[in-house]
């Protein structure tokens, strides 16, 4: 009996430290955040005004609700526009194109995203950038005209959860 009683406290013990060790927290940077993008001058690309540039922590694609703000209500856009995800190395870094292109040459579709719609861009931004030093590269949601002038607004995400939802673009 005092055998059973030790054994069993020996595993209560054991599950108590092991419920008391912190287990490292998902490192996904997808809470969605406000975007607004002026698309003002047709064939010119322009950056998000909204929200500041994000680390990126994973491989995944970038997350884009557009037509929502990221407490839920209702935001306003025109029809349709074309999206670019962009990378800078360091915070406040030169930005580049990371949507446009795979990481080994292959040309990707333009991203058109439309109104009222949620989906994914594959970007580039991890596997060009990301350095084994714990410094992470930074992303930027970039948008441009697709015939119409206006405002695109909703939120995003650098990172993703998953990929069920559609994509915006994909390699040609």
């Amino acid at each position: 009996m005092n055998k059973i009683r030790r054994m069993l406290a020996m595993c209560l013990a054991c599950a108590l430290l092991l419920s008391a060790m912190a287990l490292p927290a998902s490192a996904n940077n997808n809470t969605d955040t406000d975007f607004m993008i002026a698309i003002t001058v047709p064939g010119k690309i322009h950056k998000n005004s909204k929200t500041v540039q994000r680390a990126k922590y994973d491989a995944s694609s970038s997350y884009i609700n557009y037509g929502t703000w990221a407490n839920g209500t209702p935001a306003w856009g025109v029809n349709q526009f074309e999206a670019f995800i962009y990378d800078s190395r360091t915070y406040g870094g030169k930005f580049e194109d990371c949507s446009s292109e795979t990481y080994n040459g292959y040309k990707r579709s333009r991203a058109i995203v439309n109104f009222g719609t949620r989906g994914l861009i594959r970007q580039d931004i991890w596997e060009k950038f990301y350095k084994n030093d714990n410094v992470y590269p930074y992303g930027q949601i970039y948008g441009a005209s697709v015939g119409y002038a206006g405002r695109a607004e909703g939120c995003w995400s650098v990172d993703s959860v998953g990929d069920h939802y559609q994509y915006y673009n994909y390699v040609l």
